[in-house]
């Protein structure tokens, strides 16, 4: 019985000794202004991220307006301080103009299972 156990515990140390570490975004932002570029064709969003050092990251906005509407990533290497980020969301519908938009979207780092953060505000564009 005694031999039993023993292998038991080992075999529970072995198990719990093998989890997973998991990178993530600890934090994300979005700044408050938006700028239309490109002839009306993008909308650009930004913000800052925050993921440990070495991830990939991937930032998705959405960006609308009533009757507008732009889309865009943005991808990098996560450098474990706070860094910028920037999308030049590409207008999938309608068209912008300046005003208060809705920017939504989720920052997550790639390849790790990590559900991601998502974030949204209100933005001016100009």
């Amino acid at each position: 019985m005694r031999k039993y156990l023993v292998a038991a515990l080992v075999a529970g140390m072995f198990v719990a000794g093998t989890g997973v570490a998991r990178a993530h975004v600890s934090d994300v932002t979005a700044r408050p202004n938006a700028t239309i570029k490109d002839g009306g064709a993008t909308v650009r969003v930004g913000g800052a991220i925050m993921c440990d050092a070495g991830e990939n990251f991937r930032v998705r906005a959405k960006v609308t307006q009533p009757g507008a509407k732009a889309t865009g990533r943005d991808t990098g290497v996560c450098t474990g301080a706070w860094q910028n980020w920037a999308v030049n969301a590409r207008v999938v519908d309608g068209a912008f103009g300046p005003g208060t938009a809705s920017l939504s979207g989720v920052a997550i780092t790639v390849g790790d299972g990590d559900a991601g953060m998502k974030y949204s505000r209100k933005v001016n564009i100009s």
